[in-house]
């Protein structure tokens, strides 16, 4: 598939994966593999090496996988509309997208086998083999998904760019496949998981808020732009003091990445639990303790084309811990 295909990879739902590929009409193999790693996938005698991922978090390797693919995707398109990102040669583009191929392949079908043994899975931890001359790859693979993740910033590409989660995730997962194929220690992600904190941000958009009551709206970089006076009774915050802060500034530590994995996915497939829906959750007031309230998230467009979050709460009286 790697020598005819003109673009492939992995498509990742919560059911399963689906791999595709692309037959431009033309297309000739080349003479040789640009990584001739690939050939170990056939059975010719590459050497293969066991790399353990401990911890894996299911639902953020699904999300951070799939944003993977669409920043990849954002640089293949480039280079068929005759352009390339800069500081990313096609050459170094297929080493790329061969690696992140190979990367959710192997993982999907671990994290996959064990979610079938037990579906209440949350984490994994799972051993694939992987063959020892795709290092160079998996390192350029790490370098072009910065490079893309800067272009996205940039706004270059429709992909946002990374949350910072989603961006530790995938270090850690790049960083752990390069030390362990080079015969470094095994550091599981609990070891190396972020713990968001609500700082300032840099971004300047703000959007007023005409309602009096407990009402924040943020922007699809995960940022509080506008809030309603009733928040401050509700969660402790003036609303000018959540301007320019992470919407986790008012989420438990403990739900951070769940939050980062549903944000993530809604803006790669438009797909959400929750947004229409009243639902219970835990949000965190200003002086750190939870409070239960009931959260009402809708979405609009802003003048620009890009979307709102508009999340509506109200006290909720609830018994039990909530998640």
């Amino acid at each position: 598939m790697h020598a005819l295909a003109a673009a492939h990879g992995v498509e990742l739902t919560d059911f399963g994966k689906t791999v595709w590929f692309e037959l431009w009409p033309g297309i000739q193999a080349p003479p040789d593999a640009t990584n001739t790693w690939l050939l170990s996938e056939t059975g010719d005698g590459f050497a293969v090496k066991p790399v353990l991922l401990s911890d894996v978090p299911i639902g953020l390797f699904r999300a951070a996988q799939r944003h993977r693919d669409s920043l990849l995707r954002e640089c293949k398109l480039l280079v068929l509309s005759g352009r390339h990102l800069p500081g990313v040669p096609a050459r170094d583009l297929e080493a790329a997208e061969d690696a992140n191929g190979l990367i959710a392949r192997a993982v999907l079908d671990e994290i996959e086998a064990a979610v079938q043994a037990d579906p209440s899975l949350t984490h994994a931890t799972v051993q694939v083999s992987l063959p020892e001359a795709c290092v160079d790859s998996v390192r350029v693979l790490g370098s072009t998904l910065e490079t893309a993740n800067v272009a996205a910033q940039q706004a270059t590409f429709l992909t946002r760019p990374a949350l910072p989660e989603i961006r530790a995730f995938r270090n850690w997962l790049i960083e752990q496949i390069v030390t362990q194929l080079g015969g470094g220690p095994i550091t599981s992600w609990g070891a190396q998981a972020p713990h968001a904190t609500p700082g300032e941000s840099v971004s300047a958009r703000v959007t007023p808020v005409d309602r009096s009551g407990p009402v924040i709206v943020a922007g699809d970089d995960n940022v509080i732009l506008g809030a309603g006076d009733g928040i401050e009774a509700l969660l402790g915050w003036p609303p000018s003091a959540l301007i320019g802060r992470r919407i986790v500034a008012i989420i438990p530590p403990r739900l951070h990445l769940q939050h980062a994995t549903g944000f993530t996915n809604f803006l790669l497939t438009g797909a959400s639990r929750i947004i229409g829906s009243p639902v219970v959750v835990a949000a965190l007031h200003r002086d750190g303790h939870e409070v239960p309230v009931q959260l009402l998230l809708g979405v609009e467009q802003s003048q620009d084309g890009r979307p709102l979050f508009v999340a509506t709460l109200a006290p909720a009286q609830v018994e039990g811990a909530l998640s």
